[in-house]
């Protein structure tokens, strides 16, 4: 009997990934529906309430691409699946062949928040890697320290071995 711990599936949002992003998306609905019709229903003299609508309709529009994003992802783009072939995040495969390395760093991105794991890839026969040639990981969306997400990986590319480059992300300057 194999009791190998294999694959390794981490979800965002601890539970359900799809349950968790259609009450989301609910929720804007919801709310820009609220708001169009308290507008509609108030009175045309109320000082401030001119704005309901547009507000509510940018709302729903922001709903609507949030329900495409949804459906487009699906459940499998919520979660990082770790396991003796490589790892799949937001839905693509990346086999440890491709993996050059992997850097634990800290400070804000156009994309992503103050801390973050990057990793590097290149291309080969079976992957085509992203125009940038990284792949950013978000660790604190799986609940996961960055140290234990980069051990996870570290032993699962293994006997293959990936290079990580920072242990610790650099302090930020004071």
């Amino acid at each position: 009997m194999d009791e190998s711990p294999y694959p390794i599936v981490l979800r965002a949002w601890g539970g359900d990934p799809s349950r968790a992003a259609w009450g989301s998306t609910a929720l804007v609905f919801l709310s820009s529906f609220l708001l169009i019709a308290l507008d509609l229903m108030s009175d045309a003299d109320c000082y401030g309430c001119e704005g309901g609508v547009v507000l509510g309709g940018l709302g729903v529009l922001i709903a609507l691409g949030l329900v495409w994003r949804t459906i487009r992802r699906g459940a499998a783009g919520l979660e990082l699946r770790i396991d003796r072939e490589g790892f799949v995040i937001e839905g693509d495969r990346v086999p440890w062949d491709a993996v050059m390395s992997i850097t634990w760093k800290s400070g804000p991105t156009d994309r992503l928040d103050s801390d973050f794991i990057e990793i590097r890839v290149r291309e080969t026969a079976t992957y085509r890697p992203p125009r940038d040639r990284v792949i950013f990981v978000q660790h604190g969306r799986y609940e996961v320290k960055a140290n234990l997400l980069i051990d996870l990986l570290e032993a699962a590319a293994l006997p293959r071995r990936v290079r990580v480059l920072a242990v610790e992300p650099p302090s930020p300057a004071r």
